[in-house]
């Protein structure tokens, strides 16, 4: 049975910028430091809004002399634009080539030693004309490359790639916490630290000004994160990307991309906080040192989100009765400790969370009674130990 498998996904497109200006155009706009670009190293980085929020993100890799950028294929052109706003005098071309070139997702087991790369996020090589490279974010992604179009399918089934399923690298991807472009990413309203972009390499913190640097770099040295992007598991009818969390009366997240029985949701911290302190006692944060400032988050280095299924970290979500909408949290199996979700009362919105026995970690959704929407969280009992995605 074949252990490496690839996909040529038509939502990739590509951009190639040339010319002797290239490196110093894109350090002043992007979050990593092109300056480690080459044909050995690949990069991964985010283009923001002045204010720092997140307009796209993209692939860096070196090709005869050009950078060219894996990108969402429909946003490109909102793409180029953007980047040919700041051009000016800077000696640099950038062109759509995505007619002669196509992006290759290759995943599974034997992936990497079938193109003979390391797993280190972002080593590269060439490979059939075009560049292979170690997924920059998580080298359990597997490898990406950069194909001429007409050669790329015969080239990947000659070096031993079985044609793949979308869905399962989709899953692999989420119980990663990997967040995929715009689909999770709000546009012109996420924070890169709050989805883990951090964590994926796409900042490099010792490199100069760029787009959008300063509100980044507060967010970090200040230390404040109030919301996180977590990787969730879900049993039966999965919840719809834009599904409210809610605490009490208050919106607190929400689901982004879901497939195949586990998806992703942004849930604020404090919230998060509030359900797991028992009553009196000083709060302490999961991504930091305790802190009595209520709604401040202090946001430590943390470890990348692991995947919910057993013996993971995040949410396990069930299915709503017959004709209910929305989900609602129960305790995960005896043993494991976090939160539980239980139904609000008649006629309310959302979710109530309550803590989970010992040694849990994550969350259960069971449905709402009619006209139940969303979540509700509540504090765990005295003595309850934490536990979060």
């Amino acid at each position: 049975m074949p252990d490496s498998f690839y996909l040529l996904p038509e939502t990739r497109g590509l951009l190639a910028v040339a010319g002797e200006d290239r490196t110093a155009f894109l350090q002043g706009l992007v979050s990593n430091d092109v300056a480690k670009l080459s044909p050995e190293r690949a990069l991964y980085a985010t283009f923001l809004t002045p204010q720092g929020r997140y307009l796209h993100d993209f692939f860096l890799a070196e090709i005869g002399g050009s950078f060219h950028l894996d990108c969402e294929a429909a946003r490109r052109e909102d793409l180029k634009k953007r980047l040919s706003l700041y051009k000016l005098r800077s000696k640099v071309t950038i062109a759509d080539v995505s007619a002669d070139w196509a992006v290759a997702l290759l995943y599974g087991a034997g992936a990497l030693g079938v193109l003979g790369l390391p797993a280190e996020e972002g080593a590269a090589k060439p490979f059939a004309g075009g560049i292979a490279f170690t997924d920059p974010r998580l080298a359990r992604l597997g490898a990406r490359a950069i194909l001429p179009r007409g050669q790329a399918q015969a080239a990947l089934a000659a070096a031993g790639f079985a044609k793949g399923d979308p869905a399962n690298y989709e899953r692999t991807r989420i119980e990663a916490g990997v967040p995929d472009g715009s689909r999770d990413l709000p546009v012109e309203k996420a924070i890169l630290l709050e989805n883990g972009l951090d964590e994926l390499n796409a900042i490099d913190w010792d490199k100069g000004c760029y787009m959008g640097q300063e509100l980044t770099a507060r967010t970090r040295y200040r230390g404040l994160v109030r919301k996180r992007l977590m990787p969730v598991a879900i049993e039966g009818p999965a919840p719809a990307p834009g599904e409210p969390v809610l605490f009490g009366e208050q919106e607190t997240g929400e689901m982004r991309s879901v497939v195949d029985g586990v998806g992703l949701a942004m849930i604020r911290l404090e919230h998060l906080e509030a359900a797991q302190a028992p009553r009196g006692s000083r709060r302490r944060s999961p991504t930091g040192p305790s802190s009595d400032q209520g709604r401040e988050i202090h946001a430590s280095p943390t470890p990348h989100p692991n995947p919910p299924p057993q013996g993971g970290r995040g949410f396990q979500f069930h299915p709503p009765p017959q004709g209910g909408r929305g989900f609602l949290l129960h305790p995960p199996p005896q043993g494991g400790r976090g939160f539980q979700f239980h139904p609000p009362p008649r006629r309310r919105r959302g979710f109530d969370i309550r803590p989970a026995p010992r040694r849990g970690i994550g969350f259960l959704l069971h449905p709402p009674p009619r006209l139940g929407r969303g979540f509700l969280l509540h504090p765990p009992p005295r003595g309850g130990r934490e536990g979060w995605g």
